[in-house]
């Protein structure tokens, strides 16, 4: 019996099977399973020189997973060499240079490509640094570009910390579409963490610390399972959308309330979010849970397509347990290949979406144990952040926070998205009624790129009747949640009975100027127009 193991993949030589090849490294490499025998195939030259051009590219991107980047480069120059008439690995040659900051070999290449296709002028962009006089290269580049990202990942490290003396690797099984997490029974390290940015492993902290406190808390978003992994209703869709934003805007805004600073919120890679909260030292997992499960339960009531749960799930560690674990931020998700991101940040950039870390401050652990201590309720003032809106806006403001479907139609405003004919019609047929109803509805209707300012005034002057009743909103918006309870109403319930004193005294919008104070109020509504439409000053 020969014991010795094929040092690469086994292969068919009779009748290779190329693709299922090149799908099995691929799927090897984000598993982190096999390295050396996929390493050892990847520069096989008698398979290599038998691929198609994608097949090769295909090589060239699980060479770049696995992390050896000079093996990339190498099937990428035999990629030119056997297929010159093929752009696309000009291109991938060229910005990896260029990522590389192997600029004269950058410009070697772009010249041989550009002798053969001259249409990729356009594509392969000079960098600013290949227009320089390169005879006297700096230097330090290279060592400041490594000190910064040293840096950056004892920064992530500093905000992600869990358990002191183990982490867990997250692994998955796609034949049997089961996966999860192994315990590392070491500390974290910064090599960890490159590793799992890069996507080479994916890696997860137990929150709970040995002493059952947390440096860091996380309420967790998802997509609720009705709506996952089916064809949804374009209704559903836009519900999904428009939630999402909305619990985004609430969730910051409700955090900034209570303690001053608002979370830092990532895209999973998976089926929803996380809204992570970090504390300047650690805290007992208690009061953590105490001082955040409040903001999921109220958002959970305004929720029909996502659902809310603050982790760690345990006030104290039991037994052998390592309690409730988390992806960390910025890996790759093995289940569904989909990168994590912070919102605002652009994926598959995981040094920009570190340095996002510098604008998040630690809440302010003293204080809130003082707080704790004194178990009195605080009546924490509007932050800075949103007294200025609010103090000029406060019926947005009411109604944002006191009726869920509106607040989704301003949070979709706040981003500049279209709103459909039926979004359209109940931001008309309710805030229509309020005495600013003209100065409201150009703040908010401003921000789209389609703003007409005579089409809001007319559709405004077209407005009869009464404000729309709750019943009628969650209809046309497919809305799905309790309704508000109204004591002595006197009439039917509408959104507007949360902000009574702002109703128009008719029932009905007014374009009649009766006096001072209305001239003053259109005047400003006429200004914010102009400003709108006035050229930045400095472009």
């Amino acid at each position: 019996m020969n014991q010795n193991k094929p040092s690469h993949l086994a292969v068919d030589s009779r009748h290779p099977d190329f693709g299922l090849i090149t799908r099995r490294l691929r799927e090897l490499a984000l598993k982190g399973e096999q390295t050396q025998k996929c390493l050892s195939t990847l520069k096989n030259n008698s398979i290599r020189d038998r691929l198609e051009p994608d097949q090769l590219l295909s090589w060239f991107e699980t060479a770049l997973i696995i992390g050896d980047i000079n093996l990339a480069l190498e099937i990428l120059e035999l990629s030119c060499e056997r297929h010159p008439s093929h752009m696309a690995v000009w291109k991938e040659r060229y910005d990896l240079l260029v990522r590389l900051n192997r600029l004269e070999q950058a410009q070697s290449v772009r010249a041989r490509a550009l002798s053969r296709h001259p249409d990729l002028a356009g594509e392969l962009v000079v960098p600013e640094a290949m227009d320089a006089d390169t005879s006297e290269p700096d230097v330090e580049d290279p060592f400041n570009l490594f000190r910064e990202r040293q840096e950056l990942q004892n920064l992530y490290l500093h905000y992600f910390q869990g358990r002191e003396d183990v982490f867990a690797r997250q692994w998955v099984d796609k034949a049997k579409q089961t996966q999860g997490y192994m315990p590392v029974r070491r500390p974290i390290e910064a090599q960890d963490i490159l590793e799992h940015i890069k996507g080479h492993r994916t890696y997860g902290i137990y929150l709970l610390r040995k002493d059952s406190t947390v440096k860091t808390a996380v309420v967790d978003m998802d997509l609720k399972k009705a709506f996952r992994d089916q064809r949804l209703k374009s209704d559903d869709r836009l519900g999904i959308k428009r939630e999402r934003d909305y619990v985004h805007d609430r969730m910051a805004e409700l955090s900034l309330q209570k303690f001053g600073c608002k979370p830092l919120c990532e895209f999973s890679g998976g089926k929803g979010y996380h809204f992570w909260f970090f504390f300047d030292v650690p805290v007992p997992a208690a009061l953590a849970r105490k001082l955040i499960s409040p903001l999921a339960g109220i958002l959970s009531k305004d929720c029909r397509f996502f659902s809310l749960e603050v982790f760690p799930k345990q006030d104290q560690l039991q037994g052998k347990g390592l309690g409730n674990l988390v992806k960390l931020p910025l890996g790759l998700h093995r289940v569904t290949g989909k990168p994590s991101y912070f919102m605002g940040c652009l994926r598959n950039e995981p040094w920009t979406n570190i340095k996002k870390l510098k604008e998040y401050s630690e809440l302010n652990s003293k204080n809130l144990l003082q707080a704790s201590k004194d178990q009195q309720k605080q009546n924490v003032a509007i932050h800075p952040a949103w007294s200025e809106w609010a103090e000029k806006y406060p019926e947005l403001h009411l109604l944002s926070e006191r009726c869920p479907p509106l607040g989704r139609l301003f949070s979709a405003l706040r981003k500049s998205r279209e709103l459909g004919l039926r979004e359209e019609k109940v931001l008309f047929q309710t805030l229509g009624f309020l005495s600013r109803a003209n100065h409201l509805l150009h703040h908010l209707l401003q921000q789209l790129p389609e703003y007409n300012v005579h089409l809001v005034n007319y559709k405004l002057s077209k407005l009869r009747g009464t404000p729309l009743g709750c019943r009628k909103i969650h209809q046309l918006l497919n809305v799905h949640l309790d309704f508000c309870e109204f004591e002595d109403t006197g009439t039917y319930p509408h959104p507007l009975l949360h902000c009574r004193d702002y109703m128009s005294p008719k029932g009905k919008p007014s374009e009649k100027i009766e006096n001072l104070s209305d001239a003053l109020e259109n005047l400003r509504t006429s200004l914010d127009i102009v400003r709108r439409f006035m050229p930045v000053a400095g472009k």
